[in-house]
């Protein structure tokens, strides 16, 4: 009976992790990663910008980063930090390096939809969890490779 329990349990676990991925079409990923790209386009530096998400009110992020005015959006890599700290040596006041380093991130995250569609090709092929949750793996790796 305990086996039963088990296998009931881990079938509507994989139904409940694999429901995001019909639920939402690719269409609606792309909408709102549209509207998180126009969200983080560079904004003319005035008393009006606010931010939509403002990394200063994150505690986590505030470990890796320093408020700096001169910025064109008003913080920088903090030096002492070990995950951004090589970071902190680009000039972070300069909108035309800015814009150029946000067009390169933001080319990075668009290359990220090869791996959704990986799983909505392994889904269709009757693939297990761990089948895609390797090749996503791969994928992912390569893609921080070849960026």
């Amino acid at each position: 009976m305990k086996k039963a329990w088990y296998f009931l349990g881990a079938a509507v676990l994989c139904a409940f992790i694999l429901n995001p991925y019909s639920a939402i079409s690719k269409a609606e990923t792309q909408a709102v990663s549209d509207s998180s790209i126009e969200a983080a386009k560079p904004q003319p530096q005035d008393s009006t910008f606010s931010y939509v998400h403002d990394p200063r009110t994150n505690p986590k992020a505030m470990e890796d980063i320093i408020e700096n005015s001169d910025a064109v959006y008003g913080f920088s890599p903090d030096p002492e930090s070990e995950r951004l700290g090589p970071y902190a040596d680009y000039d972070w006041t300069d909108p035309e390096f800015v814009a150029s380093a946000q067009k390169e991130r933001r080319a990075y995250h668009e290359s990220m939809d090869s791996m959704t569609d990986i799983l909505y090709r392994m889904r269709e092929e009757g693939a297990s969890m761990e089948e895609m949750a390797r090749a996503v793996s791969d994928e992912r790796n390569r893609l921080r490779l070849e960026s």
